[in-house]
């Protein structure tokens, strides 16, 4: 279901504003978002290349051409939200700047990221190439999957991941000197996992416990 509505006048507006970022094209695949790289402007048309993903593997379509009138149909407009997202065996916190010259859709190579486990994970993470962007990174962004707490903690527990993502808000991270897995809240440390029935949420963040109650299905005590 669309849920940004339009906000360009006329394709050159959006040719513009969009060209060398990524759009999620709603209908295409029956219960996902398609990315579509947004290309160069071709009379009255957009060019645009859909990625699909099967088996693990991101294939590029040929150029397309679409009208105006063809992505008020189809796409998201503006940028969607990037967050609390599992890269290689843990999890990042990612926030999309705005510079100052303004560029819509999705752009991850201009995205701010804040590790919580930086350096255990520095030989292990897919550095960010300005060049390329992470198909991964732009598939979850348009695809965000909310993962169960209890299934989640166990891949922690035993040594699976060293990260993992529960929503775009809340995430789950283990450090080696550290007894407890840590909860991330965005991109803060708020608290840790003491038992698999209950979370210690640091006084600061007792905002946000009734968030983390319903996320994790837990009991969260304010220590």
């Amino acid at each position: 279901m669309i849920t940004r509505e339009c906000d360009v006048e006329n394709i050159a507006d959006f040719a513009r504003y969009y060209a060398g970022s990524f759009v999620g094209w709603h209908g295409r695949e029956p219960g996902r978002v398609i990315p579509a790289l947004v290309g160069r402007l071709d009379g009255n048309k957009i060019q645009t290349k859909f990625f699909t993903l099967a088996d693990g593997t991101f294939t590029p379509s040929n150029w397309e051409l679409h009208t105006l009138e063809e992505l008020k149909e189809n796409i998201d407009f503006g940028r969607p939200r990037l967050g609390v997202m599992e890269d290689g065996p843990t999890i990042v916190f990612m926030s999309q700047t705005t510079p100052r010259e303004p560029r819509k859709g999705l752009r991850i190579r201009e995205a701010r990221i804040h590790e919580f486990n930086g350096w255990e994970t520095r030989n292990l993470l897919v550095k960010q190439n300005p060049y390329n962007e992470r198909m991964d990174l732009v598939w979850a962004a348009f695809n965000p999957e909310p993962a169960p707490f209890t299934s989640s903690l166990k891949r922690l527990y035993t040594g699976e991941r060293i990260g993992v993502s529960l929503t775009q808000d809340v995430g789950l991270f283990t450090l080696p000197k550290v007894q407890y897995p840590l909860v991330a809240f965005k991109r803060w440390t708020i608290g840790h996992v003491r038992t698999e029935s209950s979370i210690i949420l640091q006084p600061q963040y007792a905002d946000y416990r009734q968030e983390l109650q319903k996320v994790t299905g837990v009991e969260v005590k304010i220590s």
